[in-house]
């Protein structure tokens, strides 16, 4: 089993990073691979509302940004 945790928690919240490394270390007990992913540190831009992703390339947004790294490693395009 594989699992991808998102850790959206703000900078200096050791409640969130506490929380995703929790997580993490209860998946590898369980035998799955965990990785954990720090939105802050991502570059991630704001949907431009273009429709470019249905009508262009369908499924696939142009803007070039962290998400597509992400959508990866959660299996998406």
């Amino acid at each position: 089993m594989k699992t991808l945790i998102l850790d959206g928690s703000l900078a200096g919240d050791k409640v969130g990073s506490f929380s995703a490394a929790t997580l993490q270390s209860a998946a590898v007990v369980r035998g799955w691979a965990a990785e954990v992913v720090v939105l802050r540190d991502k570059k991630i831009g704001n949907c431009r509302g273009d429709f470019f992703c249905w009508l262009k390339t369908p499924g696939q947004c142009h803007v070039a940004d962290d998400h597509q790294e992400i959508s990866r490693k959660w299996g998406l395009p």
